[in-house]
């Protein structure tokens, strides 16, 4: 970025989605870096963005500490949701299906995506019976 450009809440978020979508983990990483430096990291929409980077990138401890640091109210906000199916997601594509069940559990409110990530994680673990007993559950 320019020197004399600031980066702001809205910029930040979209420079380190571009950083996942490019398979840029690393640049992400120092995104991160220069987040924490000039005190954009408590953000919601760029936590959110650094917990699926991370997550998409299977840096899954990196992700659900980003996500520990968002409080608890940031969190349930209905439209954070995309936070929790990240997380999800990530712990399911990690094979750490235990981890992402018991966040699922822990969800105020689930949509389509959640329950798919989740119930695409078990056969992968080879727990097939466990993806089904969630499939049923679904509404």
């Amino acid at each position: 970025m320019d020197h004399h450009l600031v980066p702001d809440a809205f910029t930040l978020p979209i420079i380190v989605k571009a950083c996942a979508r490019l398979n840029a983990i690393l640049e992400g990483m120092q995104i991160h870096g220069l987040l924490l430096k000039i005190g954009f990291d408590f953000e919601k929409f760029v936590q959110g963005s650094l917990v699926n980077m991370y997550a998409e990138y299977e840096e899954i401890e990196f992700a659900r500490e980003v996500f520990n640091k968002m409080g608890e109210r940031e969190r349930e906000r209905e439209r954070l949701g995309f936070v929790w199916n990240s997380l999800i997601d990530g712990y399911a594509k990690s094979s750490q299906v235990d981890l992402a069940l018991e966040l699922f559990e822990e969800m105020p409110e689930r949509d389509l995506f959640s329950w798919i990530a989740l119930v695409d994680g078990f056969p992968k673990c080879k727990k097939v019976d466990t993806a089904w007993e969630i499939f049923y559950r679904m509404p």
